[in-house]
C-alpha cells in the first residue's frame, strides 16, 4: 500500500508539473532590405529542461533560408547555447514550409529559461516590394531531457522590408537613421540588427554606413 500510495503521489505531482509548465516558442519581427539577409531571431520561453525543437516555417514568396558554402542554414546562436551543443536543420516540406529542427546530440539543454536561441538568417529577393510580410510557425514541438514532448500553439510575426536607409523604421530616411546608427556604434542595439545598420552593405556598421545615409538624404 505504502509504494502504491507513493506512485500516486508522483504521478500528481508530474500532473501538476505538467500543468503548470510553459514551454512555448516566438518570434520577433524581423526588418530589412530587399535582396539583403535578414535575421530572424526565435525564441524560448521554458520552465522544463527543453533539449530541442521542430518546427515547419511558412515564408511569404520572395523569402527563403540563407545556407552557408556547405548548404547548411546560416544561425547566430545566442548565449543560451553553441554550435558545438546544438544543431540546426532545414529541409523543405512537400507543403512548401520549411520544416526547422534545432537538436543536441548530446542531450544538452538550452541555458535559461526565456530569450532568443538563435537567429535565423533569410534572403531576399531583390524585387520585394517595400512591406510588411507575414511569417509563421506551426506544428511546434518541444523536446525535453527525458524526451518528453510539448506542443505550444503556433506564432507569427511581421517581417518588414523597408526603404534602403531607414534604420530606425520609420519608413522615412532622415537624420534619425544617422543618429540610430552612431547609437548602433555606441553599443544601443536593442531596436535593430546590424543587418539594417549596415547600409552599404559592406557586412559592417561604420561611418561609411553614415556616409550613405546622408548620399540616399542627398538624392532625394
Amino acid at each position: 500500500v505504502g509504494a502504491e500510495e507513493q506512485t500516486q503521489q508522483k504521478l500528481g505531482e508530474e500532473t501538476e508539473e505538467t500543468e503548470t509548465a510553459i514551454n512555448e516558442l516566438s518570434l520577433s519581427g524581423a526588418r530589412g532590405y530587399a535582396g539583403r539577409k535578414v535575421a530572424l531571431p526565435i525564441s524560448l520561453t521554458n520552465t522544463q529542461e527543453i533539449v530541442g525543437f521542430q518546427l515547419n516555417l511558412h515564408l511569404p514568396d520572395g523569402v527563403s533560408v540563407a545556407e552557408d558554402e556547405e548548404g547548411e542554414p546560416l544561425v547566430t546562436f545566442s548565449e543560451r547555447t553553441t554550435d558545438e551543443q546544438h544543431f540546426v536543420a532545414t529541409y523543405k516540406l512537400a507543403s512548401g514550409a520549411i520544416r526547422v529542427v534545432c537538436s543536441s546530440d548530446q542531450n544538452k539543454v538550452f541555458a535559461g529559461n526565456e530569450g532568443v536561441v538563435f537567429s535565423l538568417m533569410l534572403n531576399t529577393d531583390a524585387d520585394m516590394a517595400v512591406d510588411d510580410y507575414e511569417v509563421s510557425v506551426s506544428d511546434i514541438v518541444l523536446s525535453d531531457k527525458r524526451s518528453k514532448t510539448y506542443e505550444p500553439d503556433d506564432v507569427t510575426t511581421t517581417l518588414t522590408i523597408t526603404v534602403l536607409g531607414d534604420v530606425n523604421g520609420d519608413k522615412s530616411v532622415n537624420v534619425g537613421d544617422i543618429m540610430a546608427i552612431i547609437n548602433y556604434m555606441a553599443g544601443m542595439r536593442d531596436s535593430f540588427t546590424a543587418e539594417v545598420a549596415d547600409v552599404n552593405g559592406d557586412g559592417k556598421v561604420n561611418v561609411g554606413d553614415i556616409m550613405a545615409v546622408i548620399n540616399i538624404m542627398a538624392s532625394k
